[in-house]
């Protein structure tokens, strides 16, 4: 009995012992590691020492929005605007797209968006292409208009001159091989596919209004490959575009189509295709600011009579799908000349 209690003795004595080192271990912590100890005190007010000073954007309460546009001796139009940051987006646009394609051709601009990046004389493969462009922070595109061919590269702006010339190579020099004609037979087809799918017919509605409005010459001709077979699509609704103009309404829809186009123009690759496409149509370009005051230039009377000179002219109709229910051209004339718009009762989709 008596062991047993020496040892608990022992045993009690010894955890106190290991609690009071425990403390003085915890204290000489906390003083080593406070603001108060040794460890130096840094005021989040100053720059922090042994750190790069940062390079901030200019807050002169205005961006420099000017676009320099050159012309070369062999008539390339090089068209340039600063964009703060590290990052760059640089591409080239060409006057092609299937507008300019024969009808027995129909669908060569869209093969050639696929094939876009594929092996060039430089570079065996597309995943050569890619790994050029990884090591700069790089990304690619290529987008294929009815009037536009768009090859696009963002990346770090060290690696400018390698992108330039990537993308010479890319334009200039393509192999396309049989093998990458295939793949780019197969990203068609599987892209068509997935049109006919979804849910919102409004890409394929536009191809058919463009060949219903022009008759498959120039931008009738179809965007996309075509294909037989397609899925069924929602008609859309006619609305009649007449009648009084609201101010309230007409100011409100400024404001709209102002700040979409302000918020768009921060995004960098935005801008890269809005320099593009408005040199390549205009041979300069109009800055935001020159944009927002034509838009506050337009008055009540400008609505009606860019709608009336819409409506004097006869009606394109394109459907697909069910037609049964579809009105005859002739009603369609009609309502879109009546003053309500209205359609006869026995279509009611359309009242």
């Amino acid at each position: 009995m008596a062991a047993v209690v020496l040892a608990a003795t022992r045993l009690l004595r010894g955890s106190r012992a290991w609690g009071r080192s425990r403390l003085r271990f915890r204290a000489l912590g906390d003083r080593q590691f406070s603001s108060g100890g040794a460890y130096p005190s840094v005021p989040l007010s100053a720059p922090l020492p042994g750190v790069p000073t940062p390079v901030f954007a200019t807050a002169d309460g205005q961006e420099k929005f000017e676009t320099k546009v050159t012309t070369l001796d062999n008539g390339l139009r090089v068209a340039s605007q600063s964009k703060f940051g590290q990052f760059c987006t640089v591409g080239v646009l060409i006057n092609s797209g299937s507008r300019y394609e024969a009808k027995y051709l129909s669908g060569i601009a869209h093969f050639l968006e696929k094939l876009a990046f594929s092996s060039t004389d430089r570079f065996d493969s597309k995943d050569s292409i890619l790994l050029t462009l990884e090591k700069h922070g790089g990304i690619c595109d290529c987008q294929a208009s009815r009037d536009t061919t768009m090859y696009a590269v963002s990346a770090d702006s060290k690696g400018l001159d390698t992108v330039v010339g990537l993308l010479a190579d890319v334009v200039l020099h393509p192999r396309l091989t049989e093998e990458e004609i295939e793949m780019a037979r197969m990203a068609v087809q599987f892209e068509l596919e997935d049109l006919s799918m979804r849910p919102d017919p409004e890409p394929l509605l536009t191809e058919m209004i463009h060949e219903a409005a022009y008759r498959e010459n120039t931008v009738g001709l179809h965007r996309f490959c075509p294909a037989e077979n397609i899925a069924k699509i929602i008609t859309k609704e006619f609305i009649l575009m007449g009648g009084t103009v609201d101010v309230v309404e007409l100011e409100r829809a400024k404001t709209q189509l102002m700040s979409m186009l302000m918020m768009n123009l921060e995004a960098r690759p935005v801008i890269f295709e809005d320099v593009g496409r408005q040199v390549l149509a205009t041979r300069s370009r109009k800055l935001p600011h020159e944009l927002c005051a034509l838009i506050r230039d337009v008055r009540p009377e400008d609505i009606r009579r860019v709608a009336s000179k819409m409506l004097r002219g006869k009606p394109a109709v394109a459907a697909l799908g069910d037609l049964s229910d579809l009105p005859s051209y002739e009603h369609i004339q009609a309502a879109l000349s009546s003053r309500d718009g209205r359609l006869p009762r026995t279509y009611r989709l359309f009242r």
